[in-house]
């Protein structure tokens, strides 16, 4: 299995959402995981039929591992960060100077999107209360139980052993968890 950033690292990822979009020409990419059109099909370059408004429309890229936020600062726009704290900026600070680092100098500066989950209610603990599921998902459901603290840790077994998954949280548990964490108490 390749990893996904060598998917998204190989610049035509970028590059084709590109050329798309302005029109130049038919899309072709040789890549070795997203050639266009695909080597021995019937298919031909196309391009699309439907003309944008503006031929710059900026390309954003979500990401929250290291390598894949380095990789958004180097060659996107923008950088759309989920569950980002503005109080812990230093989480992603390494990555973005990287990837910053090898930014094209025509790009300009990377624009920070973070995609900030609210909820509305007088009662603070019902906001809360409305997130937890949607928190429990991504810091207990994503990734293995092997490689995922939450999901091994949550899972009420020694060391996480025989966790079972359900739902994209591991028996529930994830919530409790998730109280532990800071403002969620």
């Amino acid at each position: 299995m390749r990893r996904s950033t060598h998917r998204s690292n190989e610049p035509a990822s970028v590059d084709i959402v590109r050329s798309v979009v302005r029109r130049e020409a038919p899309v072709t990419a040789p890549g070795p995981n997203s050639p266009l059109p695909l080597p021995g099909g019937a298919g031909k370059p196309l391009k699309p039929n439907v003309r944008p408004l503006r031929s710059d429309v900026p390309v954003y890229l979500a990401a929250m591992g290291p390598r894949n936020v380095a990789l958004a600062a180097e060659i996107a726009d923008g950088w759309i960060p989920f569950l980002y704290s503005p109080e812990q900026p230093a989480a992603f600070a390494d990555a973005v100077a990287d990837g910053s680092s090898r930014r094209a100098p025509g790009l300009a500066d990377l624009d920070v999107a973070p995609m900030v989950p609210v909820a509305f209610d007088p009662e603070l603990g019902s906001c809360r209360d409305e997130l937890r599921p949607l928190l429990a998902l991504y810091a207990g459901g994503m990734g293995s139980a092997g490689a995922n603290d939450v999901a091994r840790e949550g899972s009420g077994r020694p060391n996480g052993s025989g966790a079972r998954r359900s739902g994209g949280v591991t028996d529930g548990t994830a919530p409790g968890r998730l109280r532990e964490f800071r403002g969620c108490s």
